[in-house]
């Protein structure tokens, strides 16, 4: 379109052509808009897991940002498993569990998660010295080493007692004292740290 007033009245002929025969077109109807997405509805699982997230004392999503949490169905002899390779925490959730029925677990993993992404080697010897352990007690689990058998099952373990105040059931360096509470906290409740060395295999609490 040319605006109004750009050419003179006078200058514009008189049209000799008769009158267009090209077809009119039309445009295409705009369609109606699609109705709002509902919420996704969540499992069961799903469901008590956001529960017991809400309730739980630790920021796990600022704490272990590129780590994933999910709730899935129960399993047999397995309560949760920790996925260091894909930095996953699977919490296996069983018909009778409540919200706060699952802080232990949840913090038992999350433990085994913060052990994988800030404890290195150093972090480890010293957690060995406090707990008066010597190297034949293995860190990981080596698939005939039961969880609470390790350092690893024992640190995460120390985590939860500090966390929700959960009777620790390791079977590594014996009752967790005040000062053994003390040093779980220096080790984890402090600001984050370059991450360390991880397992291979999966941990959890079974």
């Amino acid at each position: 379109t040319i605006p109004a007033g750009t050419i003179p009245a006078s200058t514009i002929p008189a049209s000799t052509s008769p009158a267009s025969t090209a077809p009119l077109t039309t445009a295409a109807p705009i369609p109606p808009l699609a109705p709002p997405l509902s919420p996704p509805v969540l499992s069961a699982e799903a469901a008590v897991g956001a529960a017991a997230l809400a309730r739980f004392p630790f920021d796990v999503a600022g704490r272990l940002p590129d780590w994933e949490l999910a709730f899935l169905p129960g399993r047999s002899g397995v309560r949760a498993l920790t996925l260091p390779r894909e930095r996953r925490i699977e919490v296996y959730v069983r018909a009778s569990d409540t919200p706060e029925g699952l802080q232990r677990v949840l913090a038992h993993e999350v433990g085994h998660a913060l052990d994988v992404a800030y404890n290195d080697a150093v972090d480890r010897a010293r957690w060995r010295t406090v707990r008066g352990v010597g190297p034949e007690v293995p860190w990981w689990p080596d698939g005939t080493t039961f969880d609470f058998d390790t350092l690893a099952g024992d640190f995460a373990e120390a985590f939860s007692t500090w966390l929700v105040g959960s009777e620790s059931v390791s079977e590594v360096g014996g009752p967790f004292t005040p000062e053994k509470m003390t040093d779980v906290a220096a080790l984890v409740g402090g600001p984050g740290r370059p991450g360390g060395v991880g397992p291979e295999p999966a941990v959890g609490a079974h």
